[in-house]
């Protein structure tokens, strides 16, 4: 559990504590509890919210601020607590989501093949994709994957998409259609491809 956890996870816990003792009949506790979690998700939600006033930016942060700060004021302790959880936790969750999408482009990046099967003087030979040149053909057989963005001319195959789309299953693709860097020949016959690189239309 990383830092961001631990500090959604503590004032969970109190506001949890503060509605126990509510049902025991402590009002007391229940309302420091409900103000002591304010105060915690609510700390970085008002730094964020200063920060972007210094530069004259009026942010969303800022109207949590204001409305957690006027719900301590008014005695509704806990609608305080719950709209800076409510806030802080949408947050993290698009924190976790933006991250995982950088992860996946990272990896996406990764997978990209080095080199290709290019077909010069009618023999096919191996050339890094960095010399590949827009126009040109390439030969992708059954198990290797797309090295670059073009249109098939020639053959069909099972092309496994989901680096780029999602889907789980591969789509047939026949001549004229479009493939894309990344996906995989899954099964077929090898197609080759006249390259975008450039000028994909």
């Amino acid at each position: 559990m990383g830092k961001k956890e631990i500090r959604l996870v503590i004032p969970v816990a109190i506001i949890v504590i503060g509605w126990l003792s509510r049902y025991a009949g402590s009002h007391l506790v229940y309302d420091s509890a409900m103000i002591v979690a304010s105060i915690m998700l609510g700390y970085d939600v008002a730094r964020s919210a200063f920060a972007s006033l210094r530069y004259g930016v009026i942010s969303i942060n800022l109207l949590v601020f204001i409305a957690a700060l006027g719900g301590i004021y008014l005695g509704e302790y806990w609608e305080a607590a719950a709209v800076t959880f409510l806030f802080v936790f949408g947050s993290y969750l698009e924190a976790r989501a933006f991250g995982r999408t950088r992860n996946a482009l990272e990896a996406l990046v990764k997978e990209v093949p080095t080199e290709a099967n290019g077909l010069r003087d009618g023999e096919t030979v191996k050339i890094d994709i960095s010399d590949i040149k827009a126009g040109e053909t390439v030969v992708v057989k059954p198990g290797e994957k797309i090295p670059v963005d073009g249109k098939i001319i020639k053959g069909q195959a099972a092309v496994y998409e989901a680096t780029i789309t999602g889907e789980s299953m591969p789509r047939l693709k026949k001549p004229g259609d479009s493939v894309y860097s990344t996906t995989l020949n899954t099964e077929g016959y090898p197609v080759s491809i006249v390259s975008a690189i450039g000028n994909f239309k």
